[in-house]
């Protein structure tokens, strides 16, 4: 007859008394566990005793884990380089995995290439004479019909700049690092930021990512985060720290980008922001750092966190 509150705060025992304990042990379990996805249950028989069973979700083995190069086979890929060896080895280094590579030894070629043909990704070096490779990717980040297509950075030169919304593999290079890269790449689409806050702090917030070049969606309220998680593929999520359920928002969120880590940003405006969520990790920033936090957490992650 107790078993229906076992999991209550401060829920004790009928045969409790004179024995330490607040009642707050079996409910703490059961938070802990709720928070991993997980189950719960109990069995108890008078006489004989109790069994808990919690049920928690498992992380794949290794080998079990698709990986992003897979998604490469059958794709065609703009090769972008001012060395035409480099961009050859680009492509000598992809062809293993399926795909079909088109070279470019200009920015401008490319852009050419680009809005006369269909390519599933690009990569680009940065350091070219003429259009260099941010020009290039300026370009394609303001035209409509090329803004959302997958692009790798292959560049000795990986400063944040390279880094705003796009993936990044550093020369020398690496066949799978950058065939993985691809493949994310070709997945998620463009890296992207999903933004959790309250419309007074969307402008200042907004401006900030803008200036940065890095991508973003807006929601209101926990359930529209929750909605945009279930559609779309997002790296990073900045949550505000004013709003009135930001834990809810915080829990709700399911980051699918490129890393199995949840990375998670709490902005506030004048340091505002509930004290519990330090349980959570996640001291509040502010939002004039916001860019820099978001562009910190894009950097390439070492071999370990992958």
């Amino acid at each position: 007859e107790e078993l229906e509150h076992v999991f209550q705060r401060f829920s004790r025992g009928k045969d409790s008394a004179g024995t330490p304990g607040t009642g707050l042990g079996l409910s703490i379990v059961k938070s802990l566990v709720d928070l991993h996805g997980g189950t719960i249950d109990v069995a108890s028989t008078p006489g004989e005793g109790t069994t808990f069973t919690i049920t928690l979700p498992s992380v794949p083995a290794t080998g079990e884990l698709a990986l992003p190069r897979h998604a490469l086979q059958g794709r065609r890929v703009l090769v972008v380089d001012d060395e035409h060896d480099v961009a050859r080895l680009i492509a000598a280094r992809l062809a293993p995995y399926g795909v079909e590579c088109d070279v470019a030894l200009s920015g401008e070629q490319a852009l050419a290439l680009l809005r006369e043909e269909r390519f599933d990704a690009v990569t680009v070096d940065i350091l070219m004479p003429g259009m260099s490779g941010f020009e290039l990717l300026r370009e394609l980040r303001g035209d409509p019909r090329l803004s959302g297509l997958p692009v790798v950075v292959v560049s000795v030169f990986s400063g944040r700049e390279a880094l705003s919304g796009e993936w990044v593999v550093s020369k020398p290079i690496d066949a799978d690092e950058l065939a993985d890269a691809l493949g994310a790449a070709v997945m998620a689409g463009r890296v992207r930021v999903l933004v959790v806050g309250r419309s007074t702090v969307r402008d200042a917030l907004g401006e900030t990512l803008e200036q940065l070049g890095i991508e973003h969606e807006w929601a209101g309220t926990p359930l529209e985060a929750a909605r945009l998680c279930a559609a779309r593929r997002f790296e990073v999520a900045l949550v505000d720290a004013g709003l009135p359920d930001v834990e809810a928002a915080i829990a709700g969120l399911d980051l699918r980008g490129r890393r199995l880590r949840r990375s998670v940003v709490v902005v506030s405006v004048d340091g505002e922001g509930p004290p519990g969520l330090a349980r959570l990790d996640a001291e509040p920033i502010p939002v004039a750092d916001a860019g820099a936090a978001v562009l910190a957490l894009l950097e390439p992650a070492p071999a370990a966190d992958l």
